[in-house]
């Protein structure tokens, strides 16, 4: 009978369980949809789901890789983490755990979580960013402030720039330089100071006395640690150092042959600017490239058949009527030369003369001088 009875209380008696927690859904949504470069803001949101309406703990990290498809490919530490819905950062350029750095190509992301009471979402979610590379920029600009002119440096200066890689880790530029002529000859340095900013740096190449006039072309290439490159070229036209070319000239001379310039005072004749590529008037001292022109004064006396060389050497001459008598006649005659010292050879009976094809260069002028 006991057995019974047991068997009836057992039978029909109550019982409670805990109802089973059930896990969790997670999923990974990019906010975005465009190619992203290092340098970028990348956005992501967890999207979540639980079936006893529990609050999700999540757990956010991203790793930098090469291809964070391989094994050993990412860096083993998170770069960032977070337990927000919100999950963002911005692309670092390179790995943080290599030595030389390698620019980031990939990342890693992944998201875990688990409810109140310890369900964790299975699986863990991940998402494989594609990093694209950005090519470098190169322009290119000549600079000379002579021109550009034959057996005298020149240089050419190259602005790099590289939006995701930043300047500096570009490596030095691949220079070419192409000249008129085989046998044009010019030697080369190449100067590359520290960036003075995160956005650009400057390369400047200089040609030492480039020989050869006609068009020279100069090539720079930009390459990335990736490999992206970037070239550009430039052209400019190199000429032969002109002759000099009487600029200014007091008084004014008549060059008709006929008429002279009245010495009714003392008076200064004189030649206040030359122009030139390399020799000018008047002087630049503190200039280390430009050099002064020469100026030679001959004379022809009342009377006399030629010209007589004076001692001067400057840019001016004065003559004294009280050193002639009333009605001479007298010649004062300039000569200028470069560095160069092209001899004048014109007809010593020429008022003017020059050897430049220029038509309106002068190298030699007379002031024909008649006392009243």
């Amino acid at each position: 009978m006991h057995r019974a009875i047991l068997a009836t209380a057992v039978l029909g008696g109550c019982f409670y369980t805990e109802p089973i927690n059930q896990r969790p859904s997670i999923d990974i949504q990019r906010e975005s949809a465009d190619v992203v470069h290092r340098g970028d803001f990348v956005t992501f949101t967890a999207i979540t789901s639980d079936p006893e309406n529990q609050t999700i703990d999540l757990a956010w990290t991203a790793f930098l890789c090469t291809d964070a498809s391989a094994d050993g490919g990412c860096d083993v530490m998170p770069f960032a983490t977070g337990t927000l819905d919100k999950f963002a950062f911005k692309v670092p350029p390179v790995r943080l755990e290599l030595n030389p750095a390698k620019p980031v190509q990939s990342i890693l992301v992944g998201l875990s979580a688990q409810d109140a009471y310890g369900a964790r979402a299975r699986p863990d979610q991940h998402a494989i960013i594609t990093v694209d590379n950005l090519a470098p920029v190169v322009m290119l600009r000549p600079d000379s402030r002579y021109g550009y002119v034959e057996g005298v440096d020149l240089d050419v200066f190259a602005l790099v720039t590289d939006p995701d890689d930043g300047p500096d880790r570009i490596p030095a530029l691949a220079w070419q330089v192409f000249t008129p002529m085989i046998g044009d000859t010019y030697t080369q340095s190449i100067e590359a100071p520290p960036s003075t900013d995160q956005v650009s740096r400057t390369e400047r190449l200089t040609l030492h006395a480039p020989t050869g006039p006609g068009l020279w072309m100069v090539s720079a290439t930009a390459t990335d640690p990736l490999g992206a490159t970037d070239a550009q070229t430039i052209m400019f036209d190199v000429e032969p150092d002109r002759d000099p070319c009487l600029g200014q000239w007091s008084p004014i001379a008549p060059l008709d042959g006929v008429n002279a310039v009245p010495l009714a005072a003392r008076t200064l004749f004189q030649v206040p600017i030359v122009n030139d590529d390399l020799d000018v008037y008047p002087p630049q001292p503190a200039d280390h490239v430009l050099g002064t022109t020469r100026f030679t004064w001959s004379i022809k006396q009342p009377g006399a058949s030629s010209f007589v060389p004076l001692a001067t050497t400057t840019n001016g001459v004065e003559l004294d009527p009280g050193d002639y008598a009333a009605n001479d006649l007298v010649e004062l005659r300039v000569q200028i030369y470069d560095r160069r010292n092209v001899a004048i050879t014109c007809d010593p009976t020429l008022l003017t003369c020059s050897t430049s094809s220029q038509p309106s260069c002068i190298q030699r002028l007379t002031w024909r001088v008649k006392v009243p």
